[in-house]
């Protein structure tokens, strides 16, 4: 048997990979919480004077959505599917070619109102404002939390009421806050403070 190498060059001229369509990991943030990129010899308070260095893919999306009609019935996963960002102008143009995938990056429940708002953008088409993220139905919500609650994506934590109550009848109070405990690191309770207040209640 005769075994023919060909040279590494030969193998060059060919693509070993490709993705079609295009996907867009989309970034999203809580208010002024957004990523500021910077070299060290700038001064901060020059380069924060910069409206423009406050913006990002986000908060453009939402200023996008004032004047952009079509905005208003595409969700920010939608959106790439009509308009491309342009990091160096932070700044949304209608797509003249190709089509685009947008996909919102994971978070973990364990990072609070992050991990809510992510769920609300899934749903929520045109919003201009945080305000209008968090407003359901003509009502607005002090959280992205709340708003979820409102929008039906979250549950009441009645399972884990009913599971504390029964541990009562046979558990002392230590084994409830340790229940507790465990419930808490789980990531599964929604509203946690809800919860303890049986706690509190039950375990004298």
């Amino acid at each position: 048997m005769f075994l023919h190498v060909k040279p590494v060059g030969e193998f060059c001229s060919f693509t070993i990979h490709g993705r079609t369509p295009t996907v867009e990991r989309l970034y999203f943030h809580l208010p002024n919480e957004q990523s500021v990129f910077f070299n060290d010899e700038k001064d901060m308070d020059s380069l924060l004077s910069k409206p423009s260095e406050k913006e990002s893919m986000f908060t453009s999306w939402m200023q996008t959505n004032e004047i952009y009609s079509e905005g208003k019935i595409l969700t920010y996963t939608e959106f790439v599917t009509k308009l491309v960002y342009f990091s160096k102008n932070r700044c949304w143009q209608p797509r003249k070619q190709g089509y685009t995938i947008g996909r919102l990056n994971w978070v973990p429940l364990s990072v609070g109102e992050l991990f809510y708002l992510r769920m609300i953008l899934d749903a929520v088409k045109g919003p201009c404002s945080y305000k209008e993220i968090r407003t359901v139905s003509g009502s607005e919500y002090l959280s992205f939390q709340e708003a979820c609650f409102a929008m039906g994506f979250l549950h009441a934590d009645t399972k884990y009421i009913e599971a504390i109550k029964q541990a009562s009848k046979w558990g002392s109070g230590y084994y409830l806050k340790k229940l507790f405990v465990t419930m808490l690191i789980s990531n599964s309770i929604n509203k946690h403070e809800n919860v303890w207040e049986y706690v509190a209640l039950l375990s004298g």
